[in-house]
């Protein structure tokens, strides 16, 4: 049975080199797999743009002046030290918007009104239910509902939350928040930004090659 890791932090808290760390230093990585609520976001904001996804991907995690080293160029008034996902791009009716405020617009203003609120859960438990893996990483969990809707799809025992903490990080300006659900196992992490916190992720890597070993098995608990 798969077990999925669902990790909830603000902006820039280090989820995306949480997953990364997890399943490349992992004793069996090609039974892991990394699957994010953001991506059918970033579809849908890419169709709403009219652009493609590589376009709109291209520099998304760049500081504003590393993207200008490579592509001499930026709006006027862009603030060179901020990141370029922070930038304001685009416009939708009559109101501008950078790469992130974009993704959040479409998918609270046009996506869920229409879909209901499940509808980034029910993406991705399809993407999960298709996969191979035997543990699923997903770094960006920030809302009740998604997953919600992947305990209602695999199970309230396959899911595991995973908080992280950061100085200096908040999810102040964000549409996402730290969310907890009754009966779902929950860990919390610090991560103070340097290889201190490579030791707090190695109990979860020890349980994760564990899970990987007894593959099959439906009575291992998180």
């Amino acid at each position: 049975m798969k077990k999925i890791y669902i990790f909830n932090a603000p902006p820039r808290a280090g989820k995306d080199f949480t997953v990364d760390y997890l399943k490349s230093n992992a004793d069996y990585p090609d039974r892991i797999e990394i699957a994010t609520f953001k991506e059918p976001v970033i579809e849908a904001t890419c169709k709403v743009l009219g652009i493609s996804e590589s376009v709109f991907m291209d520099g998304y995690d760049m500081p504003v002046w590393k993207y200008y080293e490579t592509h001499k160029y930026v709006p006027k008034h862009t603030v060179m030290t901020n990141w370029w996902k922070d930038a304001l791009l685009y416009e939708i009716n009559g109101k501008m918007y950078s790469k992130r405020t974009a993704l959040i617009y479409v998918s609270e203003q046009i996506f869920k009104p229409m879909f209901g609120n499940y509808i980034w859960g029910r993406l991705v438990a399809d993407t999960i239910q298709e996969s191979n893996a035997d543990i699923i990483l997903i770094p960006d969990g920030g809302f009740k509902e998604e997953i919600e809707e992947l305990c209602d799809r695999f199970g309230v025992g396959v899911v595991k939350l995973i908080q992280i903490e950061k100085d200096g990080c908040t999810f102040i300006g964000d549409s996402r928040d730290y969310v907890s659900l009754d009966g779902v196992p929950f860990n919390s992490l610090y991560n103070s930004g340097d290889e201190n916190y490579c030791d707090e992720l190695k109990p979860i890597l020890s349980e994760i090659n564990t899970l990987c070993y007894t593959t099959g098995s439906e009575d291992i608990p998180f």
